[in-house]
């Protein structure tokens, strides 16, 4: 905290205010309101935070052929992200610029759909990764720390897709971003946190073996189906996709 920074917390005992639908973004913007009645504001925008995969978050799980990407969107739905170090770097740079000074500022690196994520996976890590899609109920009550947030946070993305990749990339913030190093895409913040997440989802290497070997035999197609070869006693040792 410096002194010439006002500082702002909007929460109840124990971190949460139930009077919140989504507190990460709801409480922020009620924050904005209290902020721009006492000092010039800049808002800033952040996209969905990957580095969630790495905390509390923990959507992906075996299912006995391979893992499962558990999210509560569509397939057809467009995620956001960012990592935090991009966030970091972005505050720092709207900081440097007092033209943005009582703007709208969004930071973004991409924009995948849950399919689209499950198949990075399965191609970094070489094992079977499939998107399922769950409702934002089912995935509040599933007893993960934050997923009731997490679940409204995607839901506030799926509401109305557009408003919310537009907000985190107005007008103007490539010209910002150049005073930036590149933004880190969700394929390499994923190889740059490789072993991490082998870790936490994947066991340590060495460790997949025959997920491995069905990894090399599944093809996943554009419409989130997957197709796995496997080998018939039939006439002619013949292969059939099934």
């Amino acid at each position: 905290k410096r002194r010439d920074v006002l500082f702002w917390q909007k929460t109840a005992p124990g971190g949460r205010d139930p009077t919140h639908f989504c507190p990460p973004y709801d409480a922020k913007g009620a924050a904005a309101d209290g902020f721009a009645t006492t000092v010039p504001t800049t808002k800033l925008y952040p996209a969905f935070n990957v580095d969630l995969f790495l905390s509390y978050m923990n959507p992906i799980e075996e299912n006995g052929k391979g893992y499962t990407l558990l999210l509560p969107v569509s397939r057809k739905v467009k995620i956001p992200v960012v990592t935090s170090d991009d966030i970091g770097s972005m505050a720092c740079a709207i900081f440097q610029d007092p033209q943005r000074v009582g703007v709208t500022v969004g930071v973004k690196s991409d924009e995948l759909t849950g399919v689209e994520m499950a198949a990075l996976f399965s191609q970094v890590f070489n094992v079977p990764v499939e998107f399922k899609n769950v409702s934002y109920e089912e995935f509040s009550h599933s007893g993960l720390p934050g997923a009731a947030a997490i679940s409204n946070m995607l839901r506030f993305i799926a509401h109305d897709e557009k408003y919310a990749l537009r907000r985190r990339q107005p007008p103007g913030l490539k010209s910002l971003m150049q005073h930036m190093s590149p933004l880190a895409t969700f394929q390499s913040w994923v190889q740059d946190n490789e072993e991490d997440i082998r870790a936490k989802y994947f066991g340590a290497a060495g460790e997949l073996g025959e997920l491995e070997e069905l990894a090399e035999n599944t093809t996943y197609h554009d419409d989130g189906s997957v197709a796995t070869k496997v080998h018939h006693d039939v006439e002619g040792g013949e292969v059939e996709w099934v």
